[in-house]
């Protein structure tokens, strides 16, 4: 028979470690591709400036690959969050056995994590919209603007 406090303790654990690991993935994808963006932006500018060597498309084919790592990062949010609902889940199984403590994820429901998500959100989409903004502008020529 399982012991169902055992169980809950080691589920507990180990949803904890798995969103504790897919936190620092997503540090690091972020991290990466807004330094990548940086990167490229200022090599396309550096080549456009003096001479039309850059087509086009690499501006778009630039802004889409942004948007599809957007996209990925915005995959681990969503992957965390539901896993932070389990593991509340499990934090208030225990509160009902007794414990007075809330647990990690408990604690920072609806305080600064939730905000971050937001920010994060509205970072994203301003990077990528600029990214589309250029991609644009460089279509119609306007070299002169950027």
């Amino acid at each position: 028979m399982i012991d169902l406090a055992k169980f809950t303790l080691e589920e507990y654990k180990a949803t904890q470690t798995k969103i504790n690991q897919n936190r620092n993935i997503l540090a690091r994808l972020e991290t990466f591709t807004i330094g990548g963006t940086v990167v490229a932006v200022g090599f396309l500018l550096g080549i456009g400036h003096t001479q039309d060597a850059v087509p086009v498309f690499a501006w778009f084919a630039l802004a889409f690959i942004v948007a599809v790592a957007g996209a990925r990062c915005w995959s681990y949010y969503i992957y965390i969050w539901h896993l932070r609902t389990y593991v509340m889940k499990i934090e208030q199984s225990m509160k009902d056995e007794g414990y007075k403590l809330d647990g990690v994820e408990t604690f920072s429901q609806g305080k600064w994590l939730v905000r971050l998500y937001q920010v994060m959100a509205v970072l994203w989409a301003v990077v990528i919209v600029a990214l589309f903004v250029v991609a644009i502008f460089k279509s119609f020529g306007a070299n002169r603007w950027i």
